[in-house]
Protein backbone atom coordinates (compact mmCIF):
# COMPACT_ATOMS: atom_id res chain seq x y z
CA UNK A 1 0.00 0.00 0.00
CA UNK A 2 2.73 2.25 1.16
CA UNK A 3 4.14 2.05 -2.85
CA UNK A 4 0.79 2.64 -4.41
CA UNK A 5 0.21 5.74 -2.22
CA UNK A 6 3.95 7.41 -3.14
CA UNK A 7 3.51 6.59 -6.87
CA UNK A 8 0.52 8.49 -7.01
CA UNK A 9 1.55 11.46 -5.61
CA UNK A 10 4.32 14.30 -5.88
CA UNK A 11 5.76 16.36 -3.97
CA UNK A 12 8.23 19.90 -4.88
CA UNK A 13 9.46 22.49 -2.71
CA UNK A 14 8.60 25.41 -4.95
CA UNK A 15 9.81 28.10 -2.25
CA UNK A 16 12.56 26.89 -0.54
CA UNK A 17 11.90 27.94 2.78
CA UNK A 18 13.58 31.34 2.46
CA UNK A 19 13.95 34.68 4.91
CA UNK A 20 11.86 36.78 2.10
CA UNK A 21 12.95 39.88 1.86
CA UNK A 22 12.62 40.35 -1.54
CA UNK A 23 9.45 41.95 -3.07
CA UNK A 24 8.60 38.95 -4.73
CA UNK A 25 9.96 35.38 -4.62
CA UNK A 26 8.63 33.31 -7.66
CA UNK A 27 8.92 29.50 -6.99
CA UNK A 28 9.26 26.54 -9.00
CA UNK A 29 7.42 25.85 -11.90
CA UNK A 30 5.88 22.34 -11.97
CA UNK A 31 4.12 20.25 -14.74
CA UNK A 32 0.95 19.08 -13.32
CA UNK A 33 -0.43 18.09 -15.90
CA UNK A 34 -0.80 14.19 -15.00
CA UNK A 35 -2.73 15.73 -12.07
CA UNK A 36 -6.13 16.46 -10.70
CA UNK A 37 -5.27 18.48 -7.77
CA UNK A 38 -2.85 20.82 -6.49
CA UNK A 39 -1.94 21.64 -2.96
CA UNK A 40 0.33 24.15 -1.53
CA UNK A 41 1.20 24.15 1.92
CA UNK A 42 2.73 27.27 3.41
CA UNK A 43 4.64 27.55 6.28
CA UNK A 44 5.34 30.57 8.05
CA UNK A 45 7.69 31.52 10.69
CA UNK A 46 7.66 35.29 13.06
CA UNK A 47 5.79 37.73 10.60
CA UNK A 48 6.92 40.75 12.15
CA UNK A 49 4.46 44.03 12.31
CA UNK A 50 6.02 45.70 9.93
CA UNK A 51 5.03 43.94 6.74
CA UNK A 52 2.31 41.59 5.65
CA UNK A 53 3.15 37.89 2.87
CA UNK A 54 1.03 37.17 0.65
CA UNK A 55 0.68 33.94 -1.52
CA UNK A 56 -0.40 33.21 -4.34
CA UNK A 57 -0.60 29.56 -6.32
CA UNK A 58 -0.79 30.40 -10.02
CA UNK A 59 -1.05 28.85 -12.76
CA UNK A 60 0.09 28.93 -16.91
CA UNK A 61 -0.05 27.36 -20.24
CA UNK A 62 3.55 27.76 -20.85
CA UNK A 63 6.46 27.44 -18.25
CA UNK A 64 7.70 30.94 -18.56
CA UNK A 65 4.57 32.81 -19.83
CA UNK A 66 2.18 34.97 -17.46
CA UNK A 67 0.80 33.42 -14.70
CA UNK A 68 -2.63 33.89 -13.23
CA UNK A 69 -4.11 33.23 -9.65
CA UNK A 70 -5.41 30.05 -9.13
CA UNK A 71 -5.96 30.76 -5.07
CA UNK A 72 -4.51 33.00 -2.44
CA UNK A 73 -3.69 33.05 1.07
CA UNK A 74 -4.87 36.41 1.81
CA UNK A 75 -2.82 38.91 3.72
CA UNK A 76 -0.93 37.45 6.04
CA UNK A 77 -0.57 40.36 8.55
CA UNK A 78 -0.20 38.96 12.65
CA UNK A 79 2.46 39.50 14.55
CA UNK A 80 4.96 36.63 15.75
CA UNK A 81 2.58 34.06 13.55
CA UNK A 82 4.01 30.89 13.13
CA UNK A 83 1.20 29.23 10.95
CA UNK A 84 0.77 27.01 7.89
CA UNK A 85 -1.93 27.39 4.86
CA UNK A 86 -3.29 25.72 2.43
CA UNK A 87 -3.78 26.32 -1.04
CA UNK A 88 -6.00 24.21 -3.07
CA UNK A 89 -7.08 23.68 -6.60
CA UNK A 90 -8.25 21.24 -9.09
CA UNK A 91 -8.60 20.22 -12.98
CA UNK A 92 -11.93 21.87 -12.57
CA UNK A 93 -10.67 25.13 -11.74
CA UNK A 94 -7.38 25.12 -14.62
CA UNK A 95 -6.67 23.81 -17.65
CA UNK A 96 -3.31 24.82 -17.54
CA UNK A 97 0.00 23.24 -17.89
CA UNK A 98 1.88 24.42 -15.21
CA UNK A 99 1.60 25.45 -11.54
CA UNK A 100 4.12 27.13 -8.81
CA UNK A 101 4.26 29.31 -6.08
CA UNK A 102 4.51 33.03 -5.49
CA UNK A 103 5.22 35.37 -2.54
CA UNK A 104 4.89 38.62 -2.02
CA UNK A 105 5.78 40.84 0.61
CA UNK A 106 5.19 44.33 1.64
CA UNK A 107 6.78 46.11 4.30
CA UNK A 108 10.69 46.51 5.21
CA UNK A 109 11.99 43.08 6.86
CA UNK A 110 11.61 39.84 6.03
CA UNK A 111 10.60 36.61 7.48
CA UNK A 112 10.44 32.78 7.11
CA UNK A 113 8.39 31.42 4.53
CA UNK A 114 8.61 28.14 2.41
CA UNK A 115 5.62 26.53 0.32
CA UNK A 116 5.87 22.95 -0.72
CA UNK A 117 3.13 21.40 -3.62
CA UNK A 118 1.33 18.75 -3.12
CA UNK A 119 0.34 16.85 -6.73
CA UNK A 120 -2.24 14.25 -6.13
CA UNK A 121 -5.50 12.36 -7.38
CA UNK A 122 -3.25 11.19 -11.44
CA UNK A 123 -5.18 11.19 -14.82
CA UNK A 124 -4.05 7.45 -14.93
CA UNK A 125 -3.87 5.35 -11.52
CA UNK A 126 -0.40 3.53 -10.63
CA UNK A 127 0.14 -0.05 -12.10
CA UNK A 128 -0.80 -2.49 -9.75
Amino acid sequence: MASAIANDRKVVQSIEPVDATAATTEGTVVDWSQYNRVDAVVGVGLVDASHTLNVYLEHCDTSDGSYLTLAATGAIVTAGDQSSYLLSADRVASSKKYVCARLVRGGSDGSIVGVTLLLSNPKQAPAA
